[in-house]
């Protein structure tokens, strides 16, 4: 009879991905974040949408 995966190898399993991802997150640059309004030549003062394309420009939906 096939039992599956024992609780502590998925444990163990669930914390070594997440130790993955948070030192792969940990070697980014860090975020810089800047505060637009209006004045600063947005159309409205809401974004609905953010993209950042291959180049590293940061596009916004008003």
């Amino acid at each position: 009879m096939h039992r599956g995966i024992r609780p502590a190898a998925r444990l163990a399993t669930a914390a070594c991905l997440l130790a993955a991802a948070l030192s792969a997150r940990a070697s980014d640059a860090p975020l810089i974040l800047e505060h637009l309004t209006t004045s600063d030549g947005l159309p409205q003062g809401t974004v609905f949408a953010t993209l950042q394309d291959s180049q590293g420009f940061v596009w916004l939906a008003t």
